[in-house]
C-alpha cells in the first residue's frame, strides 16, 4: 500500500515538474519571438490585455485540480509577465531605469554595476550598502548567466512570476479562482513597471508574496510554523527593498492573538518564539 502511494506521489511530482518546465520553456520562447507591439505595449502600459489574461487565469484555475489546469494557468501567467519585457526589447523604450529597452540607468545602473563589481573583486560601492541582499542576489544570477544581461532580466521576471503564481494558488485553494485571479492581476499591475530593470523590487516582491502565501496558509490552517516562516520571508523582503516595516510588529501581534488557546488571551509561546 505504501509503495503504491509513494509511486503515485512520485508520478505526480514528475508530472508537475514537467509541466512547470514546459511553461518556463514557453516563457523563454516568447521572448525570442517578435510579438505584436500593440499587444506587448498594452500589457506593459494598458489594462485590456492584463484583464483578458486574468480572466483566462481565473477560468483555468476554476477547472478541476489536475495537470491541465496547472499547465494552462501557469503558462497564461508566464506569458502575461513576459509581454512587458518583450515590449521593452522590441521597441527600445526608455524610462527612469532603462535606456533603449535594455541598458540600466540611474539607480538600476548603480545596482547593476555594483553586482558586477561584487563578482569581480568581492566589493561594492557605498550606495549599495543599504541594500546588500539584492546586490548579492543579482550578482549570483549574473554569474550563472555568464554576465548575459537579457537572460538575467528574464530570470528575475521568471522567479517573481513563479512566486506570485504560488501565492495565487494558495488564495485559490482558500477562497476560489476569481479572487485568486484578482490577486494575480493586482500583483502584476504593481510589478510590471519594474520588469526589464535591475532594481530591488524584484527580490522584494518575490520574498514578499512568498511570505504572504505562507501567512495565508497559516491563517487558513492555523499552522504557526508557516506563520513564522512567512514573517521571516517578509522581513527579508523588506530588507531587500525597504518599505513598511511597521507591518512586522502588527504581524507578531496578530500571531500571538490568533494562535492563542481557549484559556488565554495571548499565545505567550508564539510570542517567545
Amino acid at each position: 500500500m505504501n509503495v503504491n502511494v509513494n509511486k503515485a506521489t512520485l508520478r505526480d511530482v514528475v508530472r508537475s515538474s514537467l509541466i512547470i518546465a514546459l511553461a518556463i520553456i514557453i516563457f523563454f520562447a516568447l521572448l525570442t519571438l517578435t510579438v505584436p507591439t500593440s499587444l506587448s505595449l498594452n500589457a506593459r502600459n494598458g489594462y485590456l490585455v492584463p484583464l483578458i489574461f486574468s480572466i483566462l487565469v481565473a477560468f483555468f484555475l476554476s477547472l478541476k485540480n489536475n495537470s491541465c489546469s496547472l499547465m494552462l494557468s501557469l503558462s497564461s501567467m508566464l506569458i502575461l509577465f513576459a509581454l512587458p519585457l518583450s515590449a521593452l526589447w522590441t521597441t527600445g523604450l526608455s524610462n527612469g531605469f532603462v535606456i533603449g529597452g535594455l541598458l540600466p540607468f540611474s539607480d538600476a545602473a548603480l545596482y547593476y554595476n555594483d553586482a558586477n563589481r561584487l563578482i569581480e573583486d568581492g566589493m561594492f560601492s557605498a550606495f549599495s550598502t543599504a541594500r546588500p541582499l539584492f546586490i548579492g542576489f543579482l550578482a549570483v544570477v549574473l554569474k550563472l548567466t555568464g554576465g548575459n544581461l537579457k537572460l538575467t532580466l528574464a530570470i528575475l521576471v521568471l522567479i517573481t512570476a513563479l512566486a506570485i503564481y504560488l501565492a495565487t494558488i494558495q488564495v485559490r485553494r482558500s477562497i476560489g479562482a476569481a479572487p485568486a485571479a484578482v490577486f494575480m492581476l493586482v500583483c502584476f499591475l504593481f510589478y510590471r513597471r519594474f520588469i526589464g530593470t535591475t532594481v530591488t523590487e524584484h527580490l522584494g516582491m518575490t520574498l514578499g508574496v512568498l511570505g504572504f502565501a505562507l501567512l495565508w496558509l497559516s491563517a487558513d490552517e492555523k499552522k504557526v510554523t508557516a506563520a513564522f516562516c512567512g514573517v521571516v520571508l517578509l522581513t527579508f523582503g523588506l530588507i531587500a527593498r525597504e518599505s513598511a516595516f511597521f507591518v512586522l510588529p502588527m504581524l507578531i501581534l496578530w500571531m500571538v492573538i490568533y494562535f492563542r488557546d481557549d484559556k488565554s488571551w495571548l499565545s505567550y509561546k508564539t510570542l517567545l518564539v
